[in-house]
């Protein structure tokens, strides 16, 4: 009897110990109150973000955590971004809030003509992404219901816009927010008036990019198109000063000779033709001014310090308005 009694204390005893172990374990430490921010990185597995979680004394058990989120099917499933978590939640609710909360957002706009570095920058600086993942990724290909000539690199097809991203984004997701407002913007009759121009699609985009650089004011966009359509017809070269400044660190008020002789395919004060790629991402009105050019004949411009330029038609007259 007296062994019987012995055995069913010991018995309580394990059992009250193993609910204590297990009520410790499903709930996290005190405080109860408040709530605490979670980064979840894109590329963070279930093992690592339970770390964070219990490094923040939102849950007490790495492993009743991991053993919950396969149970729940969820070790999988966790979003990237950040997350305000309620402190005091038994971890299957900690589990269900991250995967039912949307993480937090940030607006970030991207102007026109930025290049891909200040673009990486801005995102950077927003908390999106790191600068050197999202460059990185623009060299890689991004699934989606493209055209074929929107390709890596994607400089020149991050559309400028204002845009809802989460903080600690995939690259391939951020690029491909860019893409998608850039297939839905550009104009349906784009791919048949570019062919008209004797331009492949990329190219035009290419071009697009010089005339967003050079051009301050819209309305003369189409007339400096029609400068640098005109200078590609005829063999002369592009003479474009945007893309050398596009090959410098900071840019130049003046560029000097010596930046005007840098080697490079860029330097259309070198080389014939469009550079190999964009040097930078073009808005619509620049898009639109490509192939809806002005009928002029002009074949030269200067800029007169104010964002307008003198346009001539003859290099004799180009000198005159350089005085």
């Amino acid at each position: 009897m007296r062994r019987s009694l012995l055995i069913l204390k010991i018995i309580t005893v394990f059992f009250c110990s193993f609910l204590i172990f297990i009520s410790f374990s499903l709930y996290p430490p005190l405080p109860y109150y408040g709530e605490d921010r979670v980064n979840i990185r894109y590329n963070m597995n279930a093992s690592e973000i339970a770390s964070v979680l219990k490094e923040k004394g939102l849950i007490s058990s790495k492993r009743i955590f991991l053993y919950l989120s396969e149970r729940l099917g969820a070790d999988t499933k966790f979003s990237p971004g950040v997350f305000n978590v309620p402190r005091g939640l038994r971890v299957d609710r900690v589990i269900r809030f991250l995967l039912r909360t949307k993480p937090e957002v940030v607006w970030v706009t991207i102007p026109e003509g930025f290049t891909s570095k200040e673009i990486a920058q801005r995102l950077e600086s927003a908390g999106v992404i790191s600068r050197e993942e999202f460059l990185s990724a623009l060299n890689k290909k991004v699934d989606g219901d493209y055209p074929s000539f929107i390709s890596p690199p994607y400089e020149g097809f991050l559309f400028p816009d204002t845009y809802e991203f989460y903080v600690g984004m995939k690259p391939e997701l951020v690029i491909k927010k860019f893409l998608d407002r850039f297939i839905k913007v550009l104009p349906s009759d784009f791919e048949k008036k570019v062919s008209r121009l004797s331009l492949t699609p990329r190219e035009a985009i290419i071009l697009a990019s010089m005339v967003e650089k050079e051009a301050k004011i819209d309305y003369e966009r189409p007339i400096i198109a029609q400068v640098l359509l005109k200078r590609l017809r005829i063999g002369m070269k592009l003479q474009c000063d945007a893309t050398v400044q596009y090959l410098l660190d900071k840019p130049k008020e003046v560029l000097t000779y010596e930046d005007l002789r840098i080697q490079s395919p860029y330097n259309t004060y070198i080389h014939y033709g469009l550079p190999p790629g964009a040097i930078s991402n073009p808005g619509l009105s620049s898009i639109k001014a490509v192939i809806n050019p002005s009928n002029t004949d002009y074949l030269y411009y200067v800029a007169k310090g104010d964002g307008h330029h003198i346009f001539s038609k003859t290099y004799k007259e180009h000198l005159s308005n350089q005085r």
